[in-house]
């Protein structure tokens, strides 16, 4: 036709009267594109290779196929057409969407967006794609942005700005930053491999405790060097008195532990009726139960992995080895008589005594001490001195001696889902964290969590809260071996429901405290 009208005819006449020539559905894709006559009429080419003889046949001659054959083309380009009209209708929403954007911004700005205006390009293939810059963005459509978010997320799984920085470098869609921020931050691969804060919750006071062994604290050392056949020590402290006990033992079963509880404490100071330990398997025996019924003491246990639930023994664990160490004997077993005889009668400052006075009323006698006052004083005499003396003892609350920035996750208050940090020795690849486990009950310090069908206490300071994306089931397959509340095991799968947890905007301060707000378009 070209070559007929020669050049006394324009391109645009030429182009006009061609596509009358079409059918309408291919008029309809043809029109929008401004490329040459040449592009135009291999774009023509490649649609008419799409469709069918028959449906292109269609469009000249209708009766010349049979009445079945022209419904079955009739409903194809029903179909095509509102394909064509639905991808039409969303270019225009996304091109009113970026007028409206830069109606905002300066007069530089407002021209330069106008100038772009027409960079978005529809391509022969159905495809919408920004030209602004030297390289192509393909428009991805909603039901496909998930997948492309996996395809670049799950290569490295690299962090939220560097995710978004990937996917705007190579795709376009209105909301590419907030669903890059929320996917990112609801992957559960990166929520178990990567460390971004540990929680520190604040300090609690504990209540005081009003008499003399009412309330001991147990715990093991061990195992240590051998020595006259001990390996391990029972460690036993008074929490009105602190008066230390530590007894040698041979092993850790709940036989010999329960046995030497009830000969080196219970006999000589009394049945107490508290006794806090953690969770060691000697303390979790049917026996140690049984010997609680028997005499008559509740058990206070301690969540897993969490020493500073038991601080009052645990801290005294420091300084009794320091003070086995510093004998330099192997034979440790002889020197911890000697050792506690000075522990026990150590000033401590916060109670303005020693554990020796509070205990007997008067400080006991040491090695060194070379005079003594031989002034008699009648039994009923130091009776009643030593009950004056008693009465006037209150009891000091807990000191902490160390300083301490509390932090704890603020989606923590209200997350369905968290993740329990590995404090055990890992492997080198073993992630760090293991979950996610549902949430049954939540405090200030403990969080109950539904771990293979039990209901199990954690500390709140192992913890990290599960986020997780608005859809509406997520499998995950949980691999319990790394788990240190319960025996390893097999990887076991289960099928977990999350809901979705509102993710609460970042807010920026400059030095002088004013709050920082970006544009919209930088959100």
């Amino acid at each position: 036709m070209k070559s007929l009208a020669g050049n006394s005819i324009s391109d645009e006449i030429i182009k006009s009267l061609w596509l009358q020539r079409l059918p309408q559905q291919t008029q309809a894709i043809l029109t929008i594109s401004n490329d040459t006559l040449d592009k135009i009429a291999e774009m023509a080419d490649k649609i008419i290779a799409v469709y069918s003889s028959s449906e292109i046949c269609q469009v000249t001659k209708v009766g010349s196929l049979p009445n079945s054959a022209s419904s079955f083309d009739r409903n194809k380009l029903d179909v095509l057409q509102a394909d064509i009209a639905a991808l039409t209708k969303k270019f225009d929403e996304f091109s009113r969407n970026t007028r409206s954007r830069s109606k905002s911004r300066g007069n530089d700005r407002r021209r330069r967006s106008r100038s772009n205006s027409a960079r978005y390009e529809f391509c022969c293939c159905d495809i919408f794609y920004d030209s602004s810059t030297k390289k192509k963005r393909p428009y991805i459509p909603e039901s496909f942005r998930k997948i492309v978010f996996n395809s670049v997320h799950n290569l490295a799984h690299p962090g939220i700005k560097a995710t978004t920085k990937l996917l705007k470098s190579k795709f376009v869609w209105p909301s590419i930053n907030k669903d890059a921020r929320t996917w990112t931050r609801s992957c559960l691969k990166c929520q178990k491999s990567k460390v971004t804060r540990h929680v520190q919750s604040p300090f609690q006071q504990y209540h005081n405790v009003s008499k003399r062994f009412t309330e001991i604290n147990l715990d093991i050392i061990g195992p240590l060097p051998s020595s006259e056949g001990f390996r391990y020590c029972l460690t036993i402290i008074d929490r009105y008195s602190r008066w230390p006990e530590a007894i040698p033992l041979p092993n850790i079963r709940a036989e010999t532990v329960a046995d030497n509880l009830l000969k080196g404490w219970i006999a000589r100071f009394g049945t107490p009726l508290v006794i806090t330990t953690d969770q060691g398997t000697q303390f979790e025996a049917q026996l140690f139960q049984e010997l609680s019924k028997l005499i008559g003491f509740k058990r206070n246990r301690t969540t897993s992995y969490h020493p500073q639930a038991n601080g009052c023994i645990e801290r005294w664990h420091r300084t009794l080895k320091a003070s086995v160490m510093c004998h330099e004997n192997e034979s440790w077993t002889r020197s911890l008589p000697i050792i506690l005889l000075g522990l026990r009668t150590t000033w401590r400052a916060d109670f303005q005594s020693t554990s020796a006075e509070l205990l007997y009323g008067e400080n006991i006698r040491l090695p060194c001490d070379f005079f003594e006052d031989t002034k008699f004083q009648p039994q009923s005499e130091f009776i009643q001195k030593l009950k004056a003396t008693m009465k006037q003892v209150k009891p000091i609350p807990f000191s902490y001696n160390c300083k301490q920035r509390p932090f704890v996750f603020k989606d923590l208050k209200n997350c369905s889902h968290v993740f329990v940090r590995t404090d055990i020795i890992r492997q080198s690849l073993q992630p760090p964290y293991h979950g996610p486990y549902q949430v049954i009950k939540r405090s200030d310090k403990i969080f109950t969590l539904l771990v293979k069908n039990k209901n199990v206490n954690i500390s709140i300071d192992r913890l990290k809260p599960c986020f997780s994306d608005n859809s509406s089931e997520t499998d995950c397959a949980i691999n319990h071996k790394s788990n240190p509340v319960d025996k390893p095991t097999s990887p076991v799968k289960k099928k977990i429901r999350f809901a979705p947890l509102p993710i609460a905007p970042s807010t920026r301060f400059t030095r002088r405290g004013r709050e920082v707000k970006l544009p919209f378009r930088y959100q």
